[in-house]
């Protein structure tokens, strides 16, 4: 799997001039330098995808990903259904033939993705009825089928933490790139899976900033 390499933090606010960082010209590239491309750059490097890594844009939530299978389940070609990282767990555990392991412990979270070898036998995704949900440094997304909400704080998600995100809807089927916000014209439905999304941050525990 790939990770997401468009990557646009401002290191230097991580990591100050004159205490660990030294951007001079003759510096670049040397120990001490933190050298950045920017948003805009990094929304380059994610096209045709929407936004970049540490949002829950398809820029930052989408990576490409290749499997070898054994030679019993040989395929080739492209698969182009939904599929989460959680679901690495027990894919390899069906490949090796074990149970999923039973979770009797309180204090042990449940395996919460779905074995992908079907997917790759070609019967399409474990997740075709599944609503999915997500959250990562304050930013949100909640799909149900192709129907897409994005939760974003403003500046492109690297805003104020305590700010609201502001939300925006697509359809990913025809608009992968995120092109085209629905929301205005689906309001209903805007506020129907934010009102999901809130249940799930509930049930998952995410911590919302004070503000």
């Amino acid at each position: 799997m790939s990770d997401n390499g468009a990557a646009a933090e401002n290191h230097a606010q991580f990591y100050p001039p004159g205490a660990h960082t030294d951007n001079s010209f003759a510096n670049l590239g040397q120990p001490g330098s933190q050298i950045d491309y920017g948003l805009r750059w990094a929304e380059v490097s994610a096209a045709p995808f929407h936004l970049f890594k540490g949002t829950t844009a398809e820029g930052g939530i989408s990576v490409p990903a290749i499997v070898q299978l054994p030679k019993g389940l040989a395929r080739q070609g492209i698969e182009r259904g939904v599929a989460r990282v959680d679901d690495l767990a027990p894919t390899f555990l069906a490949l090796a033939g074990i149970a999923l392991p039973e979770q009797a412990e309180a204090s042990r979270h449940p395996i919460t993705g779905k074995s992908l070898v079907p997917m790759l036998a070609g019967k399409g995704s474990p997740h075709l009825n599944d609503n999915l949900a997500g959250e990562l440094f304050g930013n949100a997304y909640y799909r149900e089928g192709n129907l897409k909400l994005l939760g974003m704080r403003p500046q492109a998600g690297f805003g104020d933490n305590r700010l609201p995100p502001q939300w925006q809807l697509f359809d990913v089927a025809k608009d992968r790139g995120e092109t085209t916000d629905l929301a205005a014209s689906q309001p209903e439905t805007v506020q129907r899976l934010k009102a999901a999304w809130l249940q799930y941050a509930e049930r998952v525990g995410v911590a919302f900033a004070p503000r």
